[in-house]
C-alpha cells in the first residue's frame, strides 16, 4: 500500500489532487470616514464583500488513468460554467453594514471587481475567462492584496466588473482546472445549483449535501444539487475570510470522489475475507475421502494444503501489480490447483479423487471471482453460494453410518 499511495503522491504533485473550488464574490471598495479623538476625520479604506444572489454551476468531468510504476490512478480534467447574479446594494445598506451614517461613507463604485480565490493555481488550464455582456476578459493575478486575505493557500485573481447601486450585476465564468479523485464545491451563494456529469461510471458522493437528483449507468453519471439560503451567504468580506469562516465553509462543501471499482488492492483484500471458506471446503472434500473411500489424510497433509490456500493470495497481489487483476487470478488459480491437485493425487490415489478435488476448489475459485465482480449484489450471491455449499454437503454424506450404507471402492 505504501507504494501506492507514493506513486499517488508523485502524480499528484505534478498533476493536482483533491481539490475544493470557492465560488467568485464581488469586491467593492469603500472609504469610510471617522471622527478620532481631537475631532479630526480621518479616511479608512474597507472592502465590502458580496456573494451571488443566484449561482448556477455546470462541470463536465473527462477522467482519465495515469499509470505511474504498477499503479493505475484516476486523474480529471473539468470545465468549470459558472453564471453568477449579485444584487448591488445602495449605499445606505453598505453604511449600514459597516454601522456608520451613509455619509461617512464614500463608495467606489466604477472599482469594482469579481474576486476567485483559488487554492491550488497550478490545477488551472489556461486562462479564466468573465463576460459582462459582450465584454469578455481574462481574470489576472492580484499581486498587492491590499489588506484582503483569502481561505488559506490560495490565490486571488480578479476581473473589474461593472455595477450599478440597486440593480443586479450577471456575470459567466469559464475555465477548466485538474484534479485527482476528490471534487468539492464551497456553496458561497444564497441560491446555488451545481451540475455535474461524467462517463465515470462509479463516483461516490461526499460532503454536507447529497444530490437532489442523480443518475449512474455504465456509460457514466448526472448528478444535480440544489441549495438555498446558504449560512455562506454573508456580505461583509471581513467575515468570509476570517479563519472560522474558512472552517465553515469546508464543512458546507459537498461534491464527489472518482472510484476504482476494480482497484487491485480493493479486489484482494476482498477476496482474503474469504479465505476461511476455501480451507473448509478443502477439508470438507479431504473428510470425504477419508469417511467414503477408506483414505488416511494425515493432519501434516491438510496443514500443507492449507498453506498452498494461502499462497494463492500472495500469488494474486503480486500478479495482479504485474498484469492486472483478470490475468493474475486465473494464473494462481491455475498454479495453486495444479499444486494441490497432484498432491490430492498422491495422497489419495486415483485420477478420479484427483479431479472431484480439483472440480470442487475450482468451482469454488470460480464463484469467489464472480463474487468480487459484483458491485451491489455481492452479498446475495455469497449467501445463495454458501446455500448450495451447505446443501452439498448435506447430500454428499447423508448414508454414512446409515445401516446398509457401502463404502466406495477406493480407485
Amino acid at each position: 500500500m505504501a507504494g501506492r499511495e507514493q506513486a499517488t503522491a508523485d502524480v499528484e504533485r505534478g498533476w493536482g489532487g483533491a481539490r475544493t473550488f470557492y465560488l467568485p464574490y464581488l469586491d467593492i471598495p469603500v472609504t469610510v470616514f471617522e471622527t478620532t479623538r481631537d475631532g479630526k476625520r480621518r479616511a479608512s479604506p474597507r472592502h465590502f464583500g458580496l456573494v451571488a444572489e443566484r449561482a448556477g454551476l455546470d462541470l463536465h468531468m473527462e477522467p482519465e488513468l495515469r499509470r505511474r510504476g504498477l499503479f493505475d490512478i484516476v486523474l480529471y480534467r473539468s470545465g468549470f460554467d459558472l453564471d453568477g447574479g449579485f444584487a448591488v446594494p445602495a449605499a445606505a445598506e453598505i453604511a449600514r453594514a459597516f454601522g456608520v451614517p451613509v455619509g461617512d461613507i464614500v463608495v467606489d463604485w466604477a472599482a469594482a471587481r469579481l474576486v476567485l480565490d483559488v487554492a491550488a493555481p497550478q490545477s488551472l488550464e489556461g486562462d479564466v475567462m468573465v463576460a459582462q455582456g459582450e465584454h469578455t476578459q481574462v481574470m489576472t493575478v492580484e499581486r498587492d492584496p491590499s489588506g484582503l486575505s483569502g481561505p488559506g493557500g490560495t490565490v486571488r485573481l480578479v476581473a473589474p466588473v461593472a455595477v450599478e447601486p440597486g440593480a443586479l450585476a450577471r456575470v459567466t465564468l469559464a475555465m477548466v482546472a485538474r484534479g485527482s479523485q476528490d471534487i468539492m464545491i464551497v456553496p458561497g451563494a444564497r441560491q446555488i445549483e451545481v451540475a455535474m456529469s461524467s462517463p465515470w461510471a462509479s463516483p461516490c458522493f461526499l460532503g454536507a449535501r447529497l444530490p437532489v437528483q442523480r443518475d449512474i449507468t455504465p456509460e457514466g453519471f448526472e448528478a444535480l444539487w440544489s441549495q438555498a439560503g446558504s449560512n455562506l451567504a454573508v456580505a461583509a468580506w471581513s467575515v468570509l475570510s476570517s479563519p472560522t469562516a474558512t472552517a465553515a465553509a469546508r464543512d458546507a462543501a459537498f461534491g464527489l470522489r472518482l472510484l476504482q471499482p476494480v482497484d487491485t488492492y480493493r479486489m484482494v483484500e476482498r477476496a482474503v475475507k474469504y479465505g476461511m471458506l476455501f480451507v473448509v471446503t478443502t477439508f470438507f472434500v479431504y473428510v470425504m475421502f477419508e469417511a467414503t473411500g477408506g483414505v488416511a489424510v494425515h493432519i501434516v497433509h491438510y496443514g500443507l494444503v492449507a498453506l498452498a490456500l494461502c499462497l494463492f493470495y500472495l500469488l494474486l497481489l503480486s500478479l495482479a501489480e504485474v498484469w492486472g487483476f483478470g490475468p493474475a487470478y486465473l494464473a494462481s488459480c491455475i498454479a495453486v490447483l495444479a499444486q494441490t491437485g497432484l498432491f490430492t493425487r498422491a495422497i489419495a490415489g486415483g485420477w478420479r479423487r484427483m479431479a472431484t478435488f480439483v472440480a470442487v476448489l475450482g468451482a469454488a475459485y470460480a464463484w469467489l471471482y464472480v463474487l468480487l465482480d459484483m458491485q451491489d449484489f455481492a452479498l446475495l450471491g455469497g449467501s445463495l453460494g454458501l446455500f448450495v455449499l451447505l446443501s452439498v454437503a448435506m447430500y454428499v454424506p447423508r448414508r454414512l453410518g446409515s445401516p446398509g450404507a457401502v463404502p466406495v471402492a477406493a480407485q
